[in-house]
């Protein structure tokens, strides 16, 4: 799915509006939307920031090679996650699902991201002093962003402000890796 897609038609309202996921209650059964191509933009943006950021020697380098191959390992999980919510949605743009059982790939893929993001986060928080640039900082953030409306999917329980935009993060992700 596109990511450009989205830039153009995400709402910019509720965070779970933002994330792609509409929840409606009908007779006491609570069902949950899913947008695949929000979902499929935000795990891309997880790849892209996760794989420019790990080329970057002062992020890689205190995680240790034991540490990039977990961190590869964990952004490799959330490409096969997205592969499984292709396939849960039967190549629909939207499917629905009663929101007792979440599906597996999505937990999977909320779970993959925000080890991604614990990664890079240790990874920038060993680094030299002065080298964590304002641009990796804006990336950080971004990949924040994006993991904390993964996990939207999972839970709609009120979230801390995010700070930006789902939109916003992927654009500054994708600027960054296109350096």
């Amino acid at each position: 799915m596109n990511r450009r897609i989205l830039l153009r038609t995400a709402a910019l309202g509720a965070p779970l509006l933002v994330a792609g996921c509409a929840v409606s209650t009908l007779n006491g059964v609570t069902t949950v939307t899913v947008d695949v191509a929000t979902v499929n933009s935000y795990a891309q943006a997880v790849e892209t920031a996760g794989r420019a950021l790990l080329a970057i020697s002062y992020i890689a380098g205190p995680l240790g090679t034991a540490g990039v191959a977990l961190a590869e390992t964990a952004i490799a999980a959330v490409a096969s996650a997205v592969q499984a919510v292709d396939r849960l949605s039967g190549g629909k743009a939207s499917f629905s699902y009663a929101s007792t059982s979440v599906p597996a790939a999505i937990t999977a893929l909320a779970a993959d991201a925000a080890q991604v993001l614990a990664f890079v986060g240790a990874a920038v928080s060993k680094a030299p002093a002065g080298a964590v640039t304002e641009r990796v900082q804006a990336v950080v953030a971004a990949l924040s962003t994006v993991v904390a409306l993964i996990q939207a999917f999972v839970s709609s329980v009120a979230r801390a402000p995010l700070p930006m935009t789902g939109p916003e993060a992927i654009v500054t992700i994708d600027a960054f890796a296109a350096t």
